[in-house]
């Protein structure tokens, strides 16, 4: 059983460890914890056992909030981890208030580009040489979703 909650600071130091398996460059614990402060929206999810296995921090920027980092530790990637923390995510932040959430990803991410279309993200365009390889540079895809309206209310969308 997976369950999903909100960050703390006691979690922060695990999430770096992940982030040393998977991020690049990785995020470090200051950076989540700078977020907490921020009072972004943050999300982590859980095994039974209480083991941090992914995260999702969202902050709000004007009308749109921006998805920072959305990670899941590789034993538990492929799993629907990732599609529940993104669209947890997306259901608090249409909660509470704005447009959209906007987002980054690399080029040749192609899980994650797989992940965000599947639940609704549509390119918006590309920003050539924006992260940094070892060889090169790389080109960040672009990507956004817009709140749905019904009714006078936001919704975020379905998510097959």
């Amino acid at each position: 059983m997976i369950v999903l909650r909100g960050m703390t600071e006691a979690d922060c130091p695990g999430l770096a460890g992940i982030e040393a398996r998977i991020g690049s460059p990785p995020w470090k614990a200051r950076q989540f914890q700078e977020e907490l402060l921020e009072k972004a929206l943050t999300r982590v999810a859980c095994t039974a056992s209480g083991e941090v296995i992914g995260y999702a921090v969202a902050r709000r920027q004007c009308d749109w909030w921006q998805l920072m980092i959305l990670g899941v530790t590789p034993d538990w990637q492929g799993r629907g981890v990732g599609k529940r923390l993104l669209l947890d995510l997306l259901e608090k932040a249409c909660a509470q208030g704005g447009e959209g959430m906007e987002l980054e990803v690399r080029a040749s991410n192609g899980p994650a580009l797989g992940l965000y279309e599947r639940c609704g993200f549509s390119r918006q365009g590309e920003r050539p040489g924006y992260y940094l390889t070892s060889a090169a540079r790389e080109p960040a895809v672009l990507m956004g979703y817009a709140f749905r309206r019904e009714s006078g209310t936001k919704t975020a969308g379905d998510c097959p």
